[in-house]
């Protein structure tokens, strides 16, 4: 049994992980022989192993390229539909869970390995361990207190209302229990997780109506053409990562030039809000142009940006000055046949100088 809400956040990781396993990151499945996972007690589901106890983690992606001087990047994911912004709540239980992961490790015993020629090749110890990484998606925003914790406990917040995916995301958060075909009420959902998240799966993967039998649920969304524009996950000037949505559908040609040479780019912003001065409850919903035209769409909660880079957006001198110091390089993985790339964009400086002549002017 789950709640509607847990059926909601399990639709909206698995939308999450299929974009992520386009930009160089591939979906933890199955334990395998993974000593830092286990199952749950359902029997139904992934835990990651921590120093004081399991945390049942449903979605977890690995970064298949390692830094020098890093354990193996893992990601762990967390989707949320709430009444209002995600709380402060759900930000500090992932404070704990990366805490508690990040302290494990074990040692398998190798035992003795000889070559070829009989003699001893490697003997000893080995240790497996990861540096984990933990984000937190949402439709609905976040507190302001839930911004300042996570930006000083290094989680990422990751705000997805914005452009046609805004758009699909909200189609999730309207399901009900009914629309899933179960007899249950949406406190109480007769349906099986792992089962719904396979078959959205495929149905991301394929592009079809996914029906399903009625005694295991069904997915009642219809396909969104703009899906194959992709999500795309972006680093601001090295230090700020942002879901960047594709608004064009040559958005992997555009990002192949820019992996043999950087463009330039040109980068808009709205504050959205009823109120201007409405900092905790604003995001700022940003544009970017290529060539006179747009190709990405990203938006952040308003505080959480302000943590980052200190920089308030009052006036138009101020947002200037924020693109030139704080998004004058954007940096985005992805992959394009089978092959590990990083797109470069950054900011065209002769336009930004043109705009703060004529702003002092």
């Amino acid at each position: 049994m789950a709640t509607i809400g847990q059926a909601r956040g399990a639709l909206l990781e698995e939308l999450m992980l299929y974009f992520l396993n386009k930009c160089g990151y591939k979906t933890v499945e199955k334990i395998g022989n993974d000593p830092t996972l286990s199952g749950t007690s359902a029997g139904n589901g992934i835990s990651v192993k921590g120093r004081g106890e399991k945390h049942q983690i449903d979605s977890i992606a690995d970064f298949k390229h390692t830094p020098p001087f890093s354990y193996p990047i893992r990601l762990l994911l967390e989707a949320k539909f709430v009444k209002g912004k995600v709380g402060i709540g759900v930000v500090r239980n992932a404070v704990g869970v990366l805490k508690d992961v990040s302290e494990f490790f074990t040692f398998n015993d190798l035992g003795t390995i000889l070559n070829s020629t009989g003699q001893v090749e490697i003997s000893g110890l080995q240790v497996k361990r990861y540096h984990y990484q933990y984000a937190i998606c949402s439709a609905d925003g976040f507190s302001k207190n839930a911004q300042k914790y996570a930006f000083a406990q290094d989680i990422y917040l990751l705000d997805l209302d914005v452009g046609w995916i805004g758009h699909f995301v909200s189609r999730i958060k309207s399901l009900k229990a009914t629309d899933l075909n179960s007899s249950g009420t949406d406190k109480n959902i007769n349906i099986d997780l792992k089962t719904l998240r396979k078959r959205f799966r495929e149905f991301l993967e394929h592009g079809e109506r996914a029906e399903g039998q009625e005694e295991d649920g069904k997915i009642p969304l219809e396909y969104p053409v703009d899906i194959k524009k992709g999500l795309y996950f972006g680093v601001l000037n090295n230090v700020l990562p942002v879901p960047l949505v594709s608004m064009v559908d040559n958005i992997e040609e555009i990002f192949l030039e820019a992996s043999q040479k950087a463009i330039e780019v040109r980068i808009f912003f709205e504050l959205i809000s009823d109120d201007r001065n409405d900092s905790v409850n604003s995001r700022i919903e940003w544009s970017i142009k290529y060539n006179r035209r747009e190709i990405l769409k990203f938006q952040l909660p308003y505080n959480y940006f302000y943590y980052f880079f200190k920089q308030k957006l009052v006036t138009k001198i101020d947002a200037i000055n924020t693109k030139s110091k704080y998004m004058s390089e954007i940096d985005i993985p992805f992959e394009a046949n089978g092959n590990f790339r990083i797109a470069k964009l950054r900011l065209d400086q002769e336009w930004i100088n043109d705009l703060l002549n004529n702003t002092i002017e």
